[in-house]
């Protein structure tokens, strides 16, 4: 896992100070370094610094970007200006390799998971097949 280290003087002697809520997403941390006292968002250091639109949010615009949607339609769609757009797009766009890895094992998992219940509502659950045959 990774360490958060204070990015002041790089200790990793830090502590929650408090935490804020984004507009319409989930709450961050503000951590706190024992070493300097800096104080700094969980997000400090990161491409995600400064947003204030939930990650989850910004997924769902830069995917339908990706899928064909124009920036006028998107922008109009998820209530979004287009100079957002076009930032996220400059700012994530480093981490493409990254959230594709992402989004192919997220859409493995859900065709896993889909397809074992699939099986189980279709037919009833058989004992394994051995098919290493001896001769």
């Amino acid at each position: 896992m990774f360490e958060t280290k204070c990015p002041h003087c790089m200790k990793t002697e830090i502590k929650k100070f408090r935490t804020y809520k984004i507009k319409n997403g989930p709450e961050r941390t503000i951590f706190q370094c024992n070493h300097c006292g800096t104080n700094f968002s969980e997000t400090c250091n990161t491409p995600l610094v400064g947003l204030r639109r939930p990650i989850s949010l910004i997924v769902m615009v830069l995917s339908s970007i990706a899928e064909g949607t124009g920036i006028n339609a998107t922008a109009r769609i998820f209530n979004v200006g287009k100079n957002s757009i076009y930032r996220w797009q400059t700012r994530l766009g480093d981490l493409k390799e990254i959230l594709m890895l992402f989004a192919l094992v997220n859409q493995f998992f859900k065709q896993v998971i889909e397809g074992d219940e699939l099986y189980t509502k279709v037919d009833k659950n058989h004992p394994q097949i051995n098919l290493n045959v001896e001769q």
